[in-house]
């Protein structure tokens, strides 16, 4: 068992890493911990959009190495480990597979998976042709027919990064169509390998 935290942070994605800078810099003790330490999905990322604060062109690992600099500057620890329990009592006692913490109060920032899971069987192409992040597994297809499934912003974003390696990206919208007035959309629309 450690010295007591103030504040334990579980996940180090952006958020976590925000939340826990915030706290040192209030002159609070805090550990940020996460199974795979810094980063989130943000690390597989490539070029960040529709972040105006950040200089265009940031990549998700540049993003996040800034953000752990900061939080480390302020004080912040950063630990590994999956948090296998989180009990309650005086404070709070978070167990890992490999430690034990303590601390006055926990901040859970854990972040989002991919999504998908919603489609039936889909967990059954997890590593064999169904991906999530088209940074990180497209030059896995480069030159291969693509399906990208949904009708949102970052379906259109994955779609278009894809594009530019893929023989054929098809957009499968189901009943949503991507909004015309989005720029990506118009941008896939004048693609030719694009359905």
């Amino acid at each position: 068992m450690t010295v007591p935290w103030d504040v334990v942070v579980i996940g180090a994605g952006p958020a976590g890493l925000v939340a826990a800078e915030a706290v040192a810099r209030g002159g609070l003790r805090c550990l940020c911990i996460d199974r795979m330490g810094p980063g989130g999905l943000l690390i597989n990322l490539g070029a960040l959009s529709e972040c105006p604060e950040l200089p265009a062109g940031t990549a998700g690992p540049d993003h996040i190495a800034a953000l752990t600099e900061k939080a480390l500057e302020a004080g912040v620890e950063i630990g590994m480990g999956e948090v296998q329990s989180l009990q309650p009592g005086a404070g709070w006692t978070v167990a890992t597979d490999s430690e034990t913490y303590t601390a006055r109060a926990v901040i859970i920032a854990t972040g989002l998976g991919p999504g998908g899971k919603e489609i039936p069987g889909a967990a059954d192409y997890e590593g064999r042709g169904l991906s999530h992040c088209a940074a990180c597994d497209g030059p896995l297809y480069a030159g291969a027919p693509v399906v990208v499934t949904g009708a949102d912003r970052w379906a259109l974003q994955e779609a278009l990064e894809l594009a530019e390696i893929a023989e054929r990206v098809t957009v499968a919208a189901g009943p949503a169509l991507p909004a015309a007035d989005d720029p990506r959309a118009r941008q896939l629309a004048s693609l030719t390998n694009v359905d």
